[in-house]
């Protein structure tokens, strides 16, 4: 929430800029303060460790993201890194870029465990990272591995015309975002063909 809120602010004050300039300037100010406070934590993005908490007191009382596995309520790491690639490429703070690089990469070279508890939304942003990753690079490294993964979520979530809502239900339910699986699923296919017909998705819906 930290790293959502911080880019709010952000998108915010681009639409305020122009009729109330100092609003805006307090609103990125703002933004950024949330940005060191999230960068703050004691991440370890280079060994894949991205922090879902951290207690105030006693630093080292924390609880780390998941990088696969999710159910409702409780997602895995890749909605933070899209987020954070989001909000580097607005702010163009290369420390932003960076650690969400590193996720990327985490999910790069973490195989998928199809029969632990993933819905489809967190599929879907883990998909969109890679992709958008690669956009921003250009490194075939990420494409490839989206697309492997694209096709596996093919096999999981679509085996039928209806999609189901997570990799251990055999249920369709809207809550559990199969939408943002096809989008991702569709914008992946676009680049792959070098199209822009479809922006990306930062909005972790």
């Amino acid at each position: 929430q930290t790293l959502s809120l911080g880019t709010s602010l952000w998108e915010a004050a681009a639409l305020l800029a122009g009729t109330q300039p100092a609003l805006a300037d307090e609103m990125r100010g703002r933004a950024s303060t949330y940005f060191d406070a999230f960068l703050g934590a004691r991440h370890q993005p280079k060994e894949g460790v991205f922090l879902n908490l951290q207690h105030r007191t006693m630093p080292d009382r924390m609880e780390a993201l998941p990088i696969w596995g999710s159910v409702y309520g409780l997602s895995n790491a890749a909605p933070c890194g899209l987020i954070a690639l989001r909000a580097g490429i607005l702010t163009d703070r290369a420390d932003l870029i960076d650690w969400a690089i590193a996720m990327a990469d985490c999910y790069a070279r973490t195989p998928f465990i199809a029969d632990r508890p993933t819905v489809a939304t967190d599929a879907g942003v883990a998909l969109a990272l890679l992709t958008e990753t690669y956009c921003i690079t250009r490194k075939p490294e990420y494409l490839d591995a989206a697309h492997a993964l694209g096709n596996m979520f093919m096999d999981i979530f679509l085996d039928m015309p209806l999609p189901r809502g997570a990799t251990t239900i055999d249920w369709y339910e809207a809550q559990l975002g199969t939408g943002s699986l096809i989008h991702a699923l569709v914008r992946l296919c676009l680049v792959c063909d070098g199209r822009t017909d479809m922006e990306a998705d930062f909005t972790v819906r």
